[in-house]
Order: C-alpha cells, then structure tokens, then sequence
C-alpha cells in the first residue's frame, strides 16, 4: 500500500471515531451548560453552604448610611438579616462574595467582606450589606431574590503548604424574600 493511500485510510479512520465520540457526547447532553439548577429554599430556612450554614429572614433597601448621609459610592445598600452559624472548626471573618442581590439584568451584587468573626457553632444573626447601583435595582414587588455563595476547603495549588478556602461561587438562591424599602428615611 502506498503512503498516499495509508494517509487517507487514517484520516477516515480518525473521522469515524471522531464521529463516535461526537455522537456518545450528545447522547449524554451535549457539550453545554448543566442545567442542574441551584438549591432554592424560602425565607428563614437554612441551608449549609462550605463553612457556613445561612438563613436569610428578610431584606431592607437604604440610601444613607448611620450617619444620615448618602453613600460615598453613591450606591444604594441592600441589608440582608441573615443567620449564621460557621461549620467550620476556625474562627474566620465572613467574606465577599457570600451574599449577593441580581439586578434587573441579572448581573449579581456581592458583598464587601464584613469584620464580623464567626466561631465555629455559635448563630449569630447579622445583617449584611450588599452594594447595588440606584438605577439597577427592582424592589417593586416588596420581595428580591437573593443570592448565596460558597467556599470549598481543599488543596487550591501545589505552592500552598496546605489546603484553605476557596474563592466563593455562587450555590444556592432565596427566592420571595421579603424587602423593605427605606430610601429617603433617616
């Protein structure tokens, strides 16, 4: 058999099995995005996400700070009381990116990381705030939905000495949370 035709054969060949593969892939969903959604639970219930276990009661919109000044950012401040209890066995600050709001169009909010600490065990019921643009979110309705995220421990790199927690990623949602608008109160 000459090179030319050897060449040709394999090309075929590889083609077929490219063709199997592509064909057991979309058998078994496609190459596309999970649509395995995330967790959605109600007002006050409780869910255990990475160190912490959170419970999200209720939420308020504010335009001005303790002082009774508008916000330097000029943005406005989604409170969210929320119950939480770390399940971890370090003491460890709550950190950005745990609690988020979605705007309107669907671009998610997170917090700033918050100074509180958290021991291992102990509820504490915080409320935390969540930076969001005046002109992008929707309260009309008296509820929002809010967004919870979560840290994984394990091993992040082969330079650490060990494992630690991970940045968080979103993982579950609190659909209908009720939302008070206080804009303009002092």
């Amino acid at each position: 058999m000459k090179i030319p035709e050897l060449l040709q054969r394999r090309r075929w060949q590889g083609l077929v099995v490219l063709g199997i593969v592509v064909a057991v892939v979309a058998s078994l969903g496609g190459f596309g995005r999970s649509d395995t959604p995330r967790p959605t639970i109600g007002p006050g219930e409780s869910i255990e996400l990475g160190q912490y276990k959170l419970a999200v009661e209720r939420a308020r919109v504010v335009d001005i700070d303790d002082r009774g000044e508008p916000f330097d950012d000029g943005m406005l401040r989604v409170m969210v009381t929320t119950k939480v209890t770390n399940v971890s066995e370090e003491s460890t600050s709550f950190g950005e990116g745990l609690v988020g709001v979605a705007d309107r169009s669907a671009e998610i909010y997170s917090n700033k990381t918050d100074t509180s600490t958290f021991h291992p065990g102990l509820k504490r019921t915080v409320e935390i705030s969540v930076p969001v643009p005046a002109n992008r979110l929707a309260v009309s309705s008296g509820r929002i939905d809010i967004w919870l995220g979560a840290r994984t421990y394990d091993w992040t790199n082969l330079a650490m000495s060990g494992p630690a927690w991970s940045v968080a990623n979103w993982a579950a949602i609190v659909t209908d949370v009720p939302i008070d608008d206080q804009r303009g109160k002092s």
